[in-house]
């Protein structure tokens, strides 16, 4: 029988193996009140033939992440479908593995000494919940200990279907090491002309074929699935140095970060070549997927711009949506937490306060704890026990309570995502698998919302309670005034009807020019509201598509792409019964009303929603809105207005 200790594995807190059942022999018992974890050692090939070739032979060893000694790196990839096809053996019991986790393990053992490696799929009991539910919580422990996380891209010498290649129309050939390593050169070439380090060209770069092959490749990597999955973000950010290894060949995560960011920013490295001529079709992908990650790795981000970030990642339990970036989103506000990668060379004694805090005692600990109740008193932890709906319910309620006010109902359009039992106000962290019903807008508005004050600084009033058919939290009561009811709508501009056109934005002006007939037309009908508040509709309505509102509020260019381009697509022109022009969720239907709820800074559409008896209390959230005139807070300043409260189901 293998002994589950090693000669070669200094630093380890040796655990006995119990012989009541093979189950003990594979699975080292992990305490739930310990930091323990179960790491992989993989022993060594051998001198004697491909090393691919042998069976792959491992050792569990159970080690405390809080205080071994142990070397060990992380495996971040994708799981894959499917059953579990090959096998390895694991304190001389054969375990199943699928094919990307064995590829894995045959590259990266060594021949002559141990390789010792966390993986989630194989050091984690994935039958057990409850052994999942704590070696989750411990997953920003386990990454940012771990001496190198391995990006494992599975091996690029296999007939390629990705989208780079169909959008290119490439033939579906497997890419050879020669274009992957120009691409991976080409990548570091980019890095060091930014720092004016270059002195020439490559060989593999020599031709614009090359370059040509060199792009196909970056592209190909970056449409790889690892970009798609949720889990692999923390798993690089939480590391203190990654490496993204594909095939036989590998490139730091560093150099692959720092070519996404010169793209990102328009800067033009100096090189010997116009890299634009040949690697054009690669950088918008490679700006976006891999920056994606630069801006969280380095960056600041409150936890809920960093769940909308990572929405559309994959994960095969939709509970994983949130738990995937507990990791992250525990120390996301924590001004002292390190964001720099440079801290893999200095000792434990020397790395700064906030990881000692992670590191120290039973009373760090505890203030550990406390820190994670403030900022979400309902989701402490990965529980996998938990319903989904009342995960995500109770995920929406924190975030409130974090932020507070209303700024977590902000962006959707009226959406209803694929989770089914979700009230109207809880995000739902699934989306729709058809692309034409995504309609959420959460970036323009967030960074258009802090310019608003419409509910004049009015402290939010929000309770929770149960609804008749639940016994969990699902109305959501909120303090606030009625403004107006819709009386018309104009026609939805959709952001994928645009891109029918040569020329989007002509085609959203022409689109504004629509909205502006209907407006006559209303306006002619109305005679009383022509010049509401002493304003001409005309001025009104330019003013509104514009992004200029009363009292000098200019918010024209306070979005990427301006107000226009940003705040009418996705959107519908709201014409109230008493005069109000605004834009919102092109969902919004006449007979929906328009409140500003306190907490809120801009005003929301809410949908009534008729009960036995007649009562009108009760309402759907179908977004929020932009309306001409109450912007400011003006609509409750100027005069005595009657404060209600509203039931959000």
């Amino acid at each position: 029988m293998a002994s589950t200790t090693s000669e070669t594995a200094p630093g380890i807190n040796p655990t006995p193996i119990q012989n009541d059942s093979p189950n003990d022999e594979m699975w080292p018992k992990i305490e739930q009140d310990s930091t323990c974890i179960r790491v992989l050692e993989v022993l060594p090939s051998g001198d004697g033939g491909k090393k691919e070739d042998l069976a792959i032979e491992c050792l569990f060893h159970l080690v405390d992440v809080e205080t071994t000694d142990l070397t060990y790196d992380t495996l971040s990839y994708v799981w894959g479908a499917g059953p579990a096809t090959k096998a390895i053996r694991i304190n001389g019991h054969e375990r199943p593995v699928r094919e990307n986790v064995y590829a894995a393990l045959a590259k990266l053992r060594r021949e002559t000494d141990s390789y010792f490696v966390w993986i989630d799929a194989v050091c984690i009991n994935q039958a057990d919940d409850e052994e999942k539910t704590h070696e989750v919580n411990l997953m920003q422990r386990i990454f940012a200990r771990g001496a190198m996380c391995i990006i494992w891209l599975s091996d690029f010498a296999v007939k390629s279907k990705t989208q780079a290649r169909r959008e290119d129309g490439e033939d579906e050939r497997p890419l050879t090491p020669a274009q992957v390593q120009a691409g991976f050169d080409l990548l570091d070439l980019v890095c060091r002309a930014a720092d004016g380090k270059v002195t020439e060209t490559p060989a593999s770069l020599a031709t614009v074929a090359q370059r040509r092959d060199a792009a196909i490749a970056v592209k190909t990597m970056v449409y790889d699935d690892w970009w798609e999955r949720l889990w692999t973000v923390q798993e690089v950010v939480l590391s203190r140095r990654a490496q993204i290894l594909w095939g036989d060949l590998s490139i730091a995560w560093e150099t692959v970060e720092r070519a996404s960011e010169i793209f990102t920013w328009d800067q033009q490295p100096d090189l010997p070549f116009d890299i634009f001529e040949s690697f054009g079709p690669a950088i918008n992908p490679l700006a976006m997927r891999a920056g994606s990650v630069r801006i969280v790795r380095h960056g600041r981000e409150s936890p809920l711009d960093l769940l909308w970030r990572f929405r559309h990642r994959q994960a095969s339990n939709p509970r994983d949506k949130v738990y995937g970036l507990m990791g992250l989103l525990r120390c996301g506000d924590d001004d002292d937490d390190d964001d720099d990668d440079d801290d893999e060379e200095e000792e434990e004694e020397e790395e700064n306060d906030d990881e000692e805090e992670e590191e120290g005692g039973d009373d760090d600990d505890d203030e550990d704890e406390e820190d994670d109740e403030i900022l979400f008193p309902t989701v402490q932890s990965c529980d996998y026990a938990l319903d989904v709906v009342t995960l995500y319910k109770r995920m929406t309620l924190d975030l409130i309570r974090l932020d507070g006010g209303l700024m977590p109902l902000v962006g959707r359009r009226g959406e209803r995502g694929p989770t089914e039992g979700l009230p109207s106000w809880a995000i739902d962290w699934m989306e729709d698998p058809d692309h034409a019903k995504r309609y959420g807008r959460y970036w323009p508005h967030a960074w258009a919302y802090h310019a608003f004050r419409a509910d004049n600084n009015t402290p939010m009033q929000m309770a929770v309670s149960d609804d008749d058919d639940d016994d969990d939290e699902s109305v959501l009561s909120l303090g606030g005034v009625f403004v107006d009811t819709i009386a018309a709508v104009g026609s939805p501009v959709r952001e994928h009807d645009l891109h029918r056109h040569s020329d989007s934005y002509e085609a959203l002006r022409a689109h504004i020019d629509r909205w502006a007939e209907l407006a006559a037309g209303f306006v002619g009908r109305k005679p009383g509201i022509q010049n509401f508040m002493g304003c001409p509709w005309e001025d009104r309505f330019r003013n509104l598509t514009n992004g200029v509102f009363p009292g000098g509020l200019d918010v024209s260019e306070e979005t990427e792409n301006g107000w226009t381009r940003d705040m009418c697509v996705g959107q519908t022109l709201l014409l109230t019964e008493n005069g109000h022009f605004g834009l919102g969720p092109f969902t919004a239907q006449p007979g929906d009303e328009i409140w500003i709820l306190f907490g809120g800074l801009v005003p929301l559409v809410l949908r009534p929603r008729r009960q036995v008896g007649g009562e009108r209390d009760n309402y759907e959230l179908v977004g929020d809105a932009f309306v001409y005139d109450i912007m400011g807070g003006e609509f409750i300043r100027e005069l005595d207005r009657e404060h209600r409260t509203v039931h959000l189901n």
